[in-house]
């Protein structure tokens, strides 16, 4: 009997940003199903509600609207007590928000088969590096930076899988811009990928608050009201989801 093919493991980490993450989770989340990848969300976080709000608000706003709008299916650890194995052989990619600290280290890694972390305008360069006092210089890696080496080790040992790591700039032009050679530099002695960046933009975090995504202007009833700041998250976020989805290091 041919074997299940394993759900692709996508852990999305934060900062405490937890907005933000969820944000992010359930935009990716919706693209995929868009795309007919068997996509699930599941959220081993404490503020798991955020996600839950979102997609309460999404059925409402299917109901009222009648637009049709694809749900993901949601699960979290209190309902499920744990990454179920099933969830893990059912789908084709399981997305897991991590909202914590530089050292505020998450079991959820050790599941991960890729991790994207998050550098907002807040967190910058210090949740991967120790700070120094001379402008663009480190001290070392970090706690976090070290905890994702130590997994990384871990599952090439255990498993024999690569960790795929790639760090997330979600930060305006000029911060990007400031400090990619930076970036680029710490990212080979670190071994993560730098992904293309996104820009924070409200219109985004007010349409997660309806419950409706980026990937949601397609359908009849929402199509005239996409805006050019919308469209050009949605081209953001969909190069965003090519560069996860493939993992040639």
């Amino acid at each position: 009997m041919e074997q299940q093919k394993r759900a692709h493991v996508i852990v999305i980490s934060t900062k405490g940003n937890s907005l933000l993450n969820a944000t992010l989770c359930a935009n990716m989340a919706v693209e995929l199903a868009e795309e007919n990848i068997k996509t699930a969300i599941f959220d081993d976080a404490d503020e798991k509600e955020i996600l839950q709000n979102f997609f309460q608000k999404r059925k409402d706003f299917e109901q009222s609207s009648q637009a049709e709008v694809l749900i993901p299916d949601y699960f979290s650890s209190a309902d499920e007590g744990g990454l179920p194995s099933s969830m893990l052989s059912g789908y084709e990619v399981v997305i897991i928000p991590s909202y914590g600290g530089k050292n505020d280290f998450k079991s959820e890694f050790f599941f991960a088969d890729t991790l994207i972390t998050i550098l907002d305008e807040k967190t910058s360069l210090s949740l991967l590096s120790e700070p120094s006092s001379s402008p663009n210089k480190l001290l070392g890696p970090s706690a976090y930076t070290n905890f994702v080496w130590e997994i990384k080790k871990h599952l090439a040992a255990t498993q024999k899988k690569s960790l795929n790591w790639a760090v997330l700039p979600f930060q305006c032009a000029e911060t990007v811009e400031k400090q990619h050679t930076f970036l680029e530099k710490i990212s080979k002695e670190y071994g993560f990928r730098i992904s293309p960046s996104l820009k924070p933009r409200d219109c985004i975090q007010s349409l997660f608050f309806e419950g409706i995504t980026l990937f949601d202007f397609k359908k009849p009833k929402l199509k005239g009201k996409m805006t050019i700041s919308d469209l050009c998250a949605k081209r953001e976020y969909r190069k965003f989801a090519e560069f996860v989805l493939n993992n040639e290091q």
